[in-house]
């Protein structure tokens, strides 16, 4: 007979180092990917850190639109109002109701739908920017 003698445990051994062979390369590509995308993690978390330690701190004055001022006469009566626009700040309490879903149906009839972000309007600006 031949002098290598291939018995049943040794056929079965090759057969296994074949396929491990490549789910090892496999694994390790999928360890070096997995290990990337943890450093870009780690990388976004501090930059996001950064930016909050350097972000200003809000004040509400500021947030504010400018409202004209008002100037009175020595009676308390309006005499005139300066600035750039004419504008009078309204408590949102005060706003009435049909004024609200006026400005709903026009600016974004979805509003109470989505949390801040309408994805399918930003979809449909973003091909209209494309299209157009």
């Amino acid at each position: 007979m031949s002098d290598i003698q291939n018995s049943r445990a040794t056929r079965r051994n090759k057969k296994k180092t074949k396929g491990t062979k490549k789910f090892s390369v496999l694994k390790k590509i999928l360890l070096i990917i997995l290990g990337l995308m943890m450093v870009a993690a780690i990388a976004i978390a501090i930059q996001f850190t950064i930016w909050v330690k350097q972000a200003p701190i809000l004040n509400e004055k500021r947030l504010k639109d400018p409202v004209a001022s008002k100037i009175l006469d020595k009676d308390g009566n309006l005499y005139t109002e300066l600035g750039a626009q004419s504008r009078d700040f309204v408590k949102y309490e005060d706003i009435p109701k049909k004024v609200e879903e006026a400005l709903l149906a026009t600016e974004d009839n979805r509003f109470y739908e989505h949390h801040g972000l309408d994805f399918i309007r930003l979809a449909g600006a973003v091909v209209a920017n494309i299209t157009g």
